[in-house]
């Protein structure tokens, strides 16, 4: 079923569709100049329009299930739907977070100041924490930088689940138009709106963000949401002090390369200095009031114990069998045919140059 796929762009789709219309108008421009001097066929075109079309479908990275053999499996589901809103603004980049591991906090050793790790990269290793201890539940995930984005539905998949969250990527600093908590919000609505409609589901947000809003909005209410939640909590993650933020080439080669990629510039005066993103606590308490939830400072892992211990209290757990599933790339689906039509372009255009 199409609720079943997961998809989740490699590139923005607002891009990818500019690029592909871009290429179209290009394509069509070039068909009438070569069909006026009879260099080319009605064929051509869609032999290359198709080219277009299997490139954004690429793109989407769609994933569907898939079922193992014959495999059943007896497992526990709970009534849990647990919906992680997740900020992958350029502010989750910011240096600040400075999360001990738990095997760390539970060592008699002597205390040491770890390292500062990025927001984003503190907040999934969080959000795996929270899954592993919640499983049995629905999950879905939502991002939001520029626009707002449902990666995954509710779904009992831990795996691609996982997978979702490992995959986050902050948004290109070239598309970046400034953060905004308001982005979100109707997403957020669609998603809690459609849970409730199932019965006797206790429903569950975290909320995880830096609190910070650059792009001049005003933080609109987030009341409406609360008649949908049980539980959950505000995540916030920096410091007051804030940090500054690495923009990581997708083109670095190893890690040596991506370390020594630059930090993202105020460009407000010269000479330019290394911006500074600060955690803003007032806004994300304010959503947690709305939202009617707790707000919790992610400073440390632990600080969302006792949240946990409090959703697990509200869990009816039912043992059901099923076939055992996962979800696979199909990518190569639509990458063969693409790869067989470049050759065959290749062969023609080489013909055309040499004939």
């Amino acid at each position: 079923m199409m609720s079943d796929l997961i998809i989740t762009p490699l590139l923005p789709l607002w891009l990818m569709s500019s690029l592909c219309l871009i290429l179209l108008a290009l394509l069509t421009v070039s068909f009438r100049k070569t069909l006026s001097l009879k260099k080319t066929t009605p064929f051509s075109l869609l032999r290359r329009i198709l080219m277009i079309v299997l490139l954004f479908v690429i793109n989407l990275k769609i994933m569907v299930p898939a079922p193992a053999a014959g495999v059943e499996v007896y497992i526990t589901e709970n009534n849990l739907d647990v919906l992680f809103v997740i900020d992958t603004t350029l502010s989750m980049l910011a240096e600040d977070s400075r999360q001990t591991s738990q095997m760390d906090e539970q060592t008699t050793a002597p205390a040491t100041v770890p390292e500062p790790v990025p927001r984003l990269t503190a907040a999934k290793k969080d959000c795996l924490s929270i899954i592993d201890h919640l499983q049995g539940a629905n999950f879905s995930v939502i991002t939001f930088n520029n626009r707002a984005q449902r990666l995954t539905p509710y779904t009992k998949d831990i795996s691609s689940i996982k997978s979702a969250i490992n995959s986050l990527q902050i948004m290109d600093e070239f598309y970046a138009r400034g953060s905004s908590l308001n982005v979100p919000l109707d997403e957020i609505l669609n998603s809690l709106e459609a849970s409730s409609r199932k019965a006797e589901r206790v429903r569950i947000i975290f909320f995880i963000s830096d609190g910070e809003i650059t792009n001049g909005d005003t933080l609109l209410s987030f009341a409406k949401t609360q008649a949908y939640i049980d539980s959950g909590a505000v995540l916030g993650y920096g410091t007051s002090q804030g940090g500054k933020m690495k923009v990581k080439s997708k083109y670095a080669e190893n890690a040596e390369d991506a370390d020594a990629e630059p930090y993202l510039q105020d460009q407000s005066q010269r000479p330019y200095t290394d911006a500074i993103s600060h955690m803003d606590e007032t806004t994300l308490k304010s959503i947690a009031q709305d939202m009617g939830i707790a707000y919790i400072h992610m400073d440390t892992p632990a600080n969302i114990d006792y949240k946990i211990q409090e959703i697990k209290q509200q869990i009816v757990n039912t043992p059901v069998s099923r076939l055992s599933h996962s979800h696979r790339d199909i990518y190569y689906v639509f990458a063969l045919p693409l790869a067989l039509l470049l050759i065959y372009e290749l062969i023609f255009l080489r013909r055309r140059l040499f004939l």
